[in-house]
């Protein structure tokens, strides 16, 4: 992993989870550098602004109120909606490194 170019031991997101006073239940996020598009192409051409919305579709439209579930079904779409074979694009670095580090099985929101 890198940051502003230097060498890091761990992810931002594992990071947030390990946190001995305190951390997260679970994260998702890049385990290295995360692709973006500018402007109105962050919604459509991929990358990680495409698969962070299509998470957030997943739960709310999709109705995947369980947090793997929604992860899953998000790369799924993610692979389902772009050419993995394109390796400039970066589409297959998308998937790979887009993780859920915590437990897959937490109801989003709780329960009540």
């Amino acid at each position: 992993m890198w940051t502003y170019g230097q060498p890091v031991p761990e992810c931002f997101s594992w990071r947030l989870v390990r946190n001995p006073n305190g951390g997260s239940i679970a994260s998702i996020g890049n385990t290295g550098l995360g692709y973006g598009m500018p402007g109105k192409e962050c919604t459509t051409g991929g990358g990680d602004a495409w698969i962070t919305i299509e998470f957030f579709r997943q739960y709310g439209q999709e109705k995947q109120i369980i947090l793997g579930n929604a992860h899953a079904q998000a790369i799924t779409s993610y692979i389902n909606n772009f050419d993995m074979t394109d390796l400039e694009a970066g589409h297959a670095k998308t998937v790979e490194q887009w993780v859920l580090l915590g437990d897959p099985s937490l109801k989003i929101g709780g329960y009540r």
